[in-house]
C-alpha cells in the first residue's frame, strides 16, 4: 500500500503549527482542531491497497474515486499478503490459493478475440459467456485496488481515528503515512494524539447491533424504523418554511380525518416547486444482505447513517452470491464454488489458528455481508432512479427493487413515484439504453410530461 499525490496548502499548515506552538497542548483539543482545519483542502491516492482497505477509506468519505472492477480486469498477483500471516505456515498456502484464484478468474473472463472487456460488453463478448461484472464476484477483498480521496482538513482526526480503530495493520499504516505526509512536527504530533482519543469500542457496537443482524436474511428486506406518519413529516417541513405560526400550532388545528388529506396537499405543493428538502423528513431504517461486490457499489452513494457487519465477524458457513452468467454454465459453476469452498476452508484454519484479521483478506466479493441503512426519501428516491434502471448491475437493480417495493408498501405516498428516469422522461441512457422503456413504465408507472 502506497500512499501518493498528497495536496495540502503548506502555507495553511504552517502558520497552523506556529499556533500550536505558541498555547499548550491542553488548549488545542478536537474541536479547535478541527475549527482551524476547515479551510484546509487535502487529497490523496491510496494505491495497492486492498479492497478490504478501499472499503473502510469509502465507507467515510464524500469524495473518492475507486478503480473499478467493473471497467478494469484485475492483473495477476495483484493482492495483498496479511502482515500477521508473512514468515508463517500460512504463507505460501495464502499465495497459492491467491494464484489459483486470480487465474480462475481470468479464464472465466477471457474475452474473445477482438472483443474488449468493460462495461457494454455483454456475455457474448466472452468465451465463456461470463462478463467482468459477474467473474469479479470471485476475487478477494485482498486484492489490490487505487483510491483518489479529497476532503476538508476537518476530517483529518476522524480519518486518523477511523484506521487506528481498524483491526488490520494495513490500516494503521495508512494512518500514520497519511500523518507524516505534513511534514511538520508539532502539527503532526497534535493530530496523532487527539485521534488516539475516544475511539469506537467495536466489540460494544456489534453486540447492539447483532440482534438486528440476525433479523436479516438473505431473500428479505427488512424495514426497522419509520416514522408513524411519514407525510405529516414532510409536510411540516413545508408549514415550517411557509408559516408564520410555529409548525406545531398550525398541526394542532388540523383534526384526525383530515390530518392525512392536508398533509398530502401541502407536500404536493411544496414539493411540485421543486422543494425536494422537505422530502429528508421521511427517514427510514432498512436491513439487506448484499454481496461485498454489491455494497461496495451500494457504498459509493456515500450514505453516512450505515452500520455494516464488521468483516471478522461474517461467518463462515454463509451462502454466497452467484452470478447466473456462471450459474448457467456447469464446469465454471463447479469451478466457481471449488474455489469458494477452498477459500472458506482457508479462512476457517487461519481464524482457529489466531489470524482472524488475516482470514478477512480470503472473503470473495461473492461472500455476503448484512448492512442496516439509514436514510430519507430525498436519498433513496435519487438512488432507486440509478440502481432500478436496467443498465445497473444485476445484484443491486434487484436489491433496489425490493427495496422499492418495501418503501412503496409501508409509505406509499413518498415512494410511489420513485424508480428509474425513464419513468419520469427520456431515458438518459444513450446507446447505452437497455431500449425497454415501455416495459419500464408498464412496470414502475410513468411520472413525466404528457407523453405525445
Amino acid at each position: 500500500m502506497k500512499l501518493n499525490l498528497f495536496e495540502v496548502n503548506k502555507k495553511q499548515i504552517n502558520q497552523l503549527d506556529e499556533i500550536i506552538n505558541n498555547f499548550t497542548s491542553s488548549r488545542i483539543n478536537e474541536r479547535t482542531f478541527n475549527e482551524m482545519m476547515k479551510p484546509v483542502n487535502i487529497s490523496f491516492s491510496v494505491e495497492e491497497g486492498s479492497r478490504l482497505l478501499s472499503h473502510v477509506v469509502c465507507e467515510s468519505f464524500d469524495s473518492y474515486t475507486q478503480q473499478s472492477q467493473r471497467y478494469v480486469a484485475v492483473g495477476d498477483n495483484a493482492f495483498v499478503i496479511p502482515q500477521e500471516i508473512k514468515g508463517t505456515e500460512f504463507e505460501d498456502r495464502y499465495k497459492n490459493l491467491m494464484s489459483d484464484i486470480f487465474s480462475f478468474y481470468n479464464e472465466m473472463t477471457m474475452e474473445k478475440e477482438g472483443e474488449l472487456r468493460g462495461r457494454g460488453s455483454g456475455p457474448e463478448k466472452y468465451v465463456q459467456g461470463i462478463p467482468i461484472e459477474d467473474g469479479r464476484y470471485i476475487l478477494p477483498i485482498a486484492a489490490t485496488t487505487n483510491v483518489l480521496v479529497t476532503m476538508s482538513g476537518e476530517k483529518a482526526i476522524n480519518f486518523v481515528k477511523l484506521l487506528k480503530e481498524h483491526p488490520q495493520q494495513e490500516a494503521h499504516d495508512l494512518a500514520y503515512d497519511f500523518i507524516n505526509s505534513f511534514e511538520k512536527d508539532t502539527f503532526k504530533t497534535v493530530l496523532d494524539s487527539l485521534s488516539d482519543t475516544d475511539l469506537k469500542d467495536q466489540e460494544v457496537i456489534y453486540t447492539h447491533f447483532k440482534p438486528m443482524f440476525d433479523k436479516i436474511s438473505k431473500d428479505e428486506i427488512v424495514l426497522f424504523d419509520r416514522f408513524h406518519n411519514p407525510v405529516h413529516r414532510v409536510a411540516l417541513g413545508g408549514v415550517t418554511s411557509t408559516h408564520s405560526k410555529p409548525p406545531s400550532v398550525v398541526y394542532a388545528k388540523w383534526s384526525a380525518e383530515e390530518a392525512d388529506a392536508r398533509a398530502e396537499k401541502i407536500s404536493n405543493k411544496v414539493l411540485g416547486y421543486g422543494h425536494e428538502s422537505i422530502a429528508e423528513h421521511a427517514r427510514v431504517s432498512f436491513g439487506t444482505e448484499q454481496s461485498l461486490t454489491s455494497y461496495h457499489q451500494w457504498e459509493r452513494h456515500r450514505l453516512k447513517d450505515e452500520v455494516r457487519e464488521p468483516f471478522e465477524k461474517i461467518p463462515i458457513n454463509r451462502k454466497v452470491f452467484i452470478p447466473p452468467t456462471v450459474a448457467s454454465n456447469n464446469e465454471m459453476y463447479d469451478r466457481f464454488m471449488t474455489t469458494v469452498n477452498e477459500t472458506k476452508y482457508l479462512r476457517k484454519e487461519l481464524i482457529d489458528a489466531g489470524f482472524d484479521t488475516a482470514a478477512s483478506y480470503l472473503l470473495l466479493n461473492a461472500d455476503g455481508i448484512k448492512v442496516i441503512t439509514g436514510s430519507n426519501a430525498r436519498n433513496d428516491k435519487a438512488i432507486l432512479e440509478q440502481r432500478t434502471c436496467n443498465c445497473a448491475q444485476w445484484e443491486i437493480r434487484d436489491r433496489a427493487s425490493a427495496i422499492q417495493e418495501l418503501l412503496r408498501d409501508n409509505l406509499p405516498y413518498m415512494y410511489d413515484r420513485s424508480g428509474p428516469r425513464c419513468t419520469k422522461g427520456k431515458c438518459p441512457e444513450g446507446e447505452l439504453t437497455c431500449g425497454q422503456t415501455v416495459q419500464m413504465r408498464e412496470r414502475y408507472g410513468y411520472f413525466g410530461p404528457a407523453k405525445k
